[in-house]
């Protein structure tokens, strides 16, 4: 399985346990469902943006110092955007560090997936 692959396995089983999660949040607690949504799309995006400009970074022999400084930018971004959700626009702090910690669930479930007997004929 190549890197792509397993990126995007990744980015599959997290949103997985974001929509999860979410359907529980509509469930018990509806006033969490907004930040633990934006909590988990944030993430979702900063992992897609991380695999696309890490992939063009380092692609050919040298690697491009406009993408390293650009990974930067992002990841002064993202940081920008998690205070904002939570100091500015007051979304709940718990649900939306849950919404984040979705990204860890989705590795999680990637990396133990190899693992799993596979049926027979399977090509994965």
């Amino acid at each position: 399985m190549t890197s792509a692959q397993i990126l995007r396995r990744i980015g599959g089983y997290q949103l997985i346990s974001l929509l999860v999660l979410a359907v529980a949040a509509a469930v018990f607690r509806p006033q969490a469902l907004i930040a633990l949504l934006a909590g988990g799309l944030l993430m979702a995006a900063n992992f897609h943006l991380l695999g696309v400009m890490g992939r063009r970074a380092f692609s050919g022999a040298t690697p491009k110092l406009g993408y390293a400084l650009l990974l930067a930018v992002k990841l002064v971004v993202v940081l920008g955007l998690m205070a904002l959700f939570v100091l500015v626009l007051h979304l709940d702090p718990l649900a939306f560090a849950l919404g984040l910690g979705t990204l860890f669930v989705g590795l999680a479930a990637a990396m133990l997936t190899p693992t799993l007997p596979q049926a027979p004929g399977s090509t994965n």
